[in-house]
């Protein structure tokens, strides 16, 4: 257990108003999620929640937040109710498993994330993304979250499996990655009653589940027997080594370890280019700089790993969306015994969830929150707390996929801008609907293309 500091004393945590028969808070955190996340802060630091009868301790200060996940980790462990419920799809994946097999898994799969080794890999990502992007119909709109999640996985399916990946295999990994990413995110605000009774959902989760690790398992044997056919990062999975021991992954931890970069590296990315596309649509001033960046930066030519670092203002945008719109908001850790956390007393063996969406829009860190201003990330302007931004997490369980998830977005944003204008289907106000990410409802944009600068067609 740690002590408080001199500062700190003993503090009651609250109990979150609304909590009602059976359900506790699960009603408000599912249908009124980001007004429910929002109203949360004025109860202080931590406040407790109700998943059904199920106590949930919701970390809301952005300090405690930042301990929870760096100088505290030791005592939050990954798990909870959205932990486990990712562990079920993820398997013993890095994003799931705890202590020294987390630690071993990551030092395998550490190289193959790195800036230099997602750089080797740019082409034949930013070939995916193109083949997406050229294929928008001039003038005809699209609804951006399925199309963006599409790019996306098209993306990373490239950059594991390598190019040769049949295209109606991709569409089957898109369609059974949105049905478990949607099962996660039921399963974990739904209380243990309602999700036991959801019996045609809980057979599609499982039918989904069972069918995206009969694919990852026979592309395992198939690149085991033929090792030279093998493509990407998959590839260098299946020839990895422990630094310290030489032993590689079993059969079974690649699965657990594809599905792992699968989940966590297409709707997250995914919906944050939706947002995007939504505010460059709507703001004529920030699609002019994008553009103009882009062409400057890029002259015509495809976009390499030296120009997505020269995309500076295009770089703050996508910093911006990944504040203001999320795109995650709710993930859980377990505490292994009983914890001070700023003086709040959480017991062992208690669901602690931090919120993203919580911290980026607390006003005494990002001040005016609810305004969408890439400015405020440029390089001049007043400082804004970094410490307090986490779209991929702090510390040791920082997201591994970070690097590929800048580049693909950088390179997605640069495809776009040097081939089309964009512009909003419909001028009424976009939803933000709480998924597994917070996703735009029903966001339709209209392409057009270019008809001057060096992209122009």
């Amino acid at each position: 257990m740690t002590s408080p500091t001199a500062q700190e004393s003993t503090r009651l945590i609250p109990v979150a108003r609304g909590n009602l028969p059976a359900l506790g808070h699960a009603y408000h955190l599912w249908r009124h999620t980001l007004e429910f996340l929002d109203s949360l802060r004025a109860y202080g630091g931590v406040v407790r929640i109700n998943i059904g009868t199920l106590p949930m301790y919701m970390v809301t200060d952005p300090e405690l937040t930042r301990r929870v996940l760096t100088s505290e980790s030791r005592h939050f462990e990954t798990g909870g109710r959205m932990g486990d419920n990712l562990a079920l799809i993820f398997g013993s994946g890095v994003g799931t498993i705890n202590g020294d097999g987390h630690r071993r898994q990551r030092r395998i799969l550490q190289p193959l994330f790195n800036r230099s080794y997602i750089a080797a890999h740019t082409d034949v990502m930013r070939d995916a993304v193109r083949g997406r992007v050229s294929g928008w119909r001039e003038g005809i709109p699209f609804e951006a979250a399925a199309e963006m999640d599409r790019v996306m996985v098209a993306a990373f399916l490239t950059t594991l499996f390598g190019p040769t990946l049949p295209a109606p295999r991709e569409e089957e990994f898109y369609r059974l990655l949105r049905t478990l990413m949607k099962g996660v995110m039921r399963k974990t605000v739904a209380p243990s009653w309602a999700n036991r009774v959801m019996v045609t959902a809980n057979r599609e989760f499982d039918r989904a589940l069972a069918r995206l690790r009969q694919i990852i398992g026979d592309l395992i044997r198939e690149g085991r027997q033929s090792p030279e056919a093998a493509g990407g990062v998959f590839r260098a999975m299946l020839a990895a080594r422990d630094p310290d021991t030489g032993a590689g992954m079993t059969d079974a931890q690649i699965a657990d370890e594809a599905v792992t970069m699968l989940g966590t590296t297409g709707e997250a990315p995914g919906t944050a280019l939706a947002w995007a596309l939504h505010e460059i649509s709507r703001n004529p001033d920030i699609q002019r700089r994008v553009r103009s960046e882009v062409d400057t930066v890029c002259g015509g030519r495809p976009p390499g790993p030296a120009d997505l670092a020269a995309l500076e203002y295009t770089r703050c945008v996508l910093t911006e969306v990944m504040r203001h719109h999320g795109p995650g908001y709710l993930f859980t850790r377990w505490t292994t015994a009983p914890v001070d956390l700023g003086g709040y007393l959480i017991p062992a063996h208690a669901n602690v969830a931090y919120s993203q969406y919580i911290v980026h829009h607390d006003p005494a860190v990002f001040p005016d929150p609810q305004r969408f201003d890439p400015d405020r990330w440029l390089p001049d302007a007043p400082t804004v707390s970094r410490s307090s931004y986490l779209p991929f997490g702090l510390g040791s369980r920082q997201c591994l996929g970070e690097n590929f998830s800048w580049t693909a977005m950088l390179l997605t944003v640069a495809e776009i801008a040097a081939r089309w204008d964009l512009h909003p289907h419909r001028s009424r106000p976009v939803k933000p609907v709480a998924s597994t990410t917070v996703r735009p409802h029903h966001l339709t944009i209209t392409p057009r293309a270019r008809t001057t600068g060096p992209g122009a067609a």
